[in-house]
């Protein structure tokens, strides 16, 4: 299943961004890093026996939290806190979250399209993540055989991927340099980034009217209650859940 270009969801390794329409979630905590802001309007947040309205709001991975942004329209960022940028904002978030007000939505929203496409999506995560971190992300320079590592994994099935030693073995080198390349070149380990790979790929294919059955199998989940486990860990609602917000 492809994506379709005027899809509002935009994937890179180890981050995923969406527009979306917002709803009410239970008190959950996630696998990732997550940033919602909405367009207009406030949220309401619960967390740590607090209760806060606000603009926008950013969460460490593993906070218990709520989120009521019944009828906002949002715009959503994920990243895995294994990768470069999400080890810095983990640093970053002692506290476990961070909320932004009015002013400061206006300023992580700004020169973001009315309508944006994929293209747009990604300049706009490179200027909010400017902003978020207190030092420069890590430059990543993408080493020749990891480009074609990704280019290989980018055309496997998510239920086919091969396990590091044996991708290694295809492109003749070691395990142990592969997987040193691999995080250089990516910010991430090679399980981390086929981990977040599975979810981006069953994530899209819901966000693109699939149902959780053939989004399970688009990501390589073993069926509908494998990937409903793991979108409560990693996305804190359930693909349903996900499917009524798109």
């Amino acid at each position: 299943m492809l994506l379709p270009e005027d899809v509002p969801v935009a994937l890179w390794p180890s981050m995923f961004v969406t527009l979306g329409r917002g709803a009410q979630t239970q008190d959950h905590s996630h696998h990732h890093i997550h940033l919602i802001i909405s367009f207009s309007g406030l949220m309401r947040v619960a967390y740590r026996d607090q209760e806060q309205e606000v603009a926008g709001l950013l969460t460490a991975p593993g906070l218990s939290h709520s989120i009521d942004a019944s009828d906002l329209s949002l715009i959503m960022l994920f990243i895995d806190p294994d990768c470069s940028a999400g080890l810095q904002l983990c640093a970053q978030l002692s506290g476990g979250v961070r909320v932004f007000s009015v002013n400061e939505r206006e300023t992580l929203l700004h020169g973001l399209p009315v309508d944006p496409k994929s293209e747009a999506l990604g300049e706009w995560r490179e200027r909010t993540l400017a902003q978020l971190l207190t030092e420069p992300a890590a430059t990543l320079k993408l080493h020749p055989t990891v480009k074609k590592v990704l280019r290989s994994l980018r055309e496997t099935p998510s239920d086919t991927f091969p396990p590091l030693e044996q991708i290694a073995q295809r492109f003749d080198l070691s395990a142990s340099r592969l997987r040193h390349i691999f995080v250089e070149s990516t910010g991430t380990t090679y399980s981390a980034y086929l981990r977040w790979l599975r979810f981006q790929r069953a994530a899209g294919a819901l966000m693109t009217g699939a149902t959780a059955t053939q989004a399970a199998v688009h990501g390589g989940f073993h069926d509908s209650s494998h990937l409903t486990r793991t979108f409560k860990e990693m996305y804190g609602v359930t693909p349903s859940e996900l499917m009524a917000q798109r």
